[in-house]
């Protein structure tokens, strides 16, 4: 987008009006442009009748109906009509539970929108609703994250563009795109996700999840210099530091897949090594990271024989350990067992408090299973999930052992 520009709104009999905007540039707004009329001219020049506008119940003419520019962004589509009404005064601003309704009243129709664009096979036909959609939802995060995904079967290189007009329109959120480059590196593009995490770690250095991320990132890609780099920037932050930020247990993560990192031979660390799986010895690892501080989002996995391990209840009598839990804000929560008995585990995300400073109290949540094989082989899959209430308690997935 431009770094600046000037929007003129131009209608014969009217005065033209204009406004100015500097960065940053507005993205999904509806801006109101109000033209006074102009003069009435002396001369008048007559070209042709003009038509007549009947008003069939009164049986009079009557003037054609001047549009309206106070009113809010029309549509053809009554579904996303529907959400540009669903706005909250600026008297109102200040009432929490009307906010809250209105919040839910918009996820409610936004569900529908992205059900409505699933069922459209066509990604030319999709991407066209999606641009229409996007002018009335501009940067919420929720609609861009799973219109992405609705589209990444269809035509996976829409649905980058997708995540990058949304990292676009939000840039200043750094746990949102560090999210986004999570996404973005299970689709195989490590070079955007490269630099969203850079531009996370420059708006945010004090959130060491970032880094943690670009680090795995570059031992994934084979790029062992790179994680050296950023390995010695981890290492420079204090044992202060480290404590003050709540984040002990994540450095204490990191520090493990590190030793890993040590012990891997040269041609491993060329071809690139996934620290990220817990190695040869774990069976089953599941990792969650989410992207809203003071806000608490928690893993819950339930045991073939039915225990179930979360942040109050650490380890089971199968072997699983869990940390995480006491992380300040954004995770990462980690669930990892060795020598992992046959059979399913249940995995549900809780949302157990939200972001008060976060209106929509809406978190983006990431969650990546790893399982090994008979074979010896890590099968890795990726699940998204948008948390919009924070009493939800919701199955993610079952993964059979």
């Amino acid at each position: 987008p431009p770094q600046s520009f000037r929007l003129v709104a131009e209608l014969e009999g009217f005065q033209s009006s204009s406004v100015a905007f500097n960065e940053p540039v507005p993205s999904g707004a509806a801006i109101e442009l109000t033209l006074r009329l102009s003069a009435v001219s002396e001369s008048i020049t007559v070209t042709a009748a003009g038509p007549a506008y009947q008003d069939d119940a009164a049986g009079v003419d009557s003037p054609p109906p001047v549009p309206s520019l106070q009113t809010p962004l029309q549509s053809t589509d009554e579904l996303l009509n529907a959400i540009a009404r669903e706005t909250i005064d600026e008297d109102d601003e200040g009432d929490e539970a009307l906010a809250a309704t209105v919040a839910a009243k918009r996820h409610e129709l936004r569900g529908r929108v992205l059900e409505r664009m699933r069922g459209m096979t066509s990604p030319t036909e999709r991407l066209r609703y999606y641009l229409t959609a996007r002018a009335v939802l501009g940067g919420d995060k929720g609609f861009h994250f799973l219109a992405a995904q609705s589209m990444h079967d269809l035509a996976p290189d829409l649905a980058v563009r997708m995540l990058t007009d949304l990292a676009e329109a939000r840039n200043a959120d750094a746990p949102m795109l560090r999210l986004l480059a999570r996404l973005l590196d299970s689709w195989d593009e490590p070079s955007l996700a490269r630099l969203l995490l850079q531009r996370a770690i420059e708006l945010a250095p004090n959130e060491p999840q970032s880094v943690r991320e670009m680090l795995l990132l570059e031992a994934r890609a084979g790029r062992p210099a790179h994680v050296d780099s950023w390995r010695t920037r981890l290492n420079a932050t204090s044992k202060k530091q480290r404590d003050e930020w709540g984040m002990k247990e994540l450095f204490e993560q990191t520090d493990e897949m590190l030793a890993r990192w040590q012990k891997t031979s040269w041609l491993d660390r060329q071809r690139g090594v996934d620290l990220r799986d817990g190695g040869e010895d774990v069976d089953v690892l599941v990792e969650l990271m989410f992207d809203t501080g003071w806000s608490w989002v928690d893993i819950h996995v339930k045991e073939p024989g039915g225990e179930i391990v979360k942040w109050d209840h650490t380890e089971s009598a199968a072997g699983a350990t869990f940390t995480g839990g006491y992380i300040f804000g954004y995770g990462p929560e980690i669930y990892s067992i060795r020598n992992a008995p046959h059979g399913t585990y249940q995995i549900d995300l809780d949302y157990y408090a939200s972001d008060r400073v976060n209106p929509s109290l809406e978190t983006l949540a990431h969650v990546i299973v790893y399982k090994r094989t008979s074979r010896g082989h890590t099968e890795r899959k990726d699940y998204f999930m948008v948390l919009t209430d924070d009493t939800e308690h919701r199955e993610l997935a079952k993964v059979e052992y």
